[in-house]
């Protein structure tokens, strides 16, 4: 999470409990005593049905997935 927030690639990030579509976290609203992945940590270990654990892994890997897409497509273009 950290690397995330720190990427200059992103605008911002944000945390959504979908069921409620409450915005747990957004980091262009960060109070400094708010931390993306303390909040992220708290959400992951709360009592969570298996469906709502099985969106917050599909996010996570859509995420990673798409940071690293960018960094392929930024590796390309670099080449030429």
């Amino acid at each position: 999470m950290n690397e995330l927030e720190e990427s200059t690639k992103l605008d911002s990030i944000k945390i959504i409990r979908t069921t409620e579509e409450k915005e747990l976290y957004n980091s262009n609203k960060n109070p400094e005593n708010n931390n993306g992945e303390d909040i992220f940590e708290k959400e992951l270990n709360r009592p969570l049905k298996i469906q709502e654990i099985e969106k917050i892994k599909l996010l996570e890997k859509n995420i990673f997935n798409r940071k690293n897409e960018k960094l392929e497509i930024n590796k390309k273009q670099e080449k030429f």
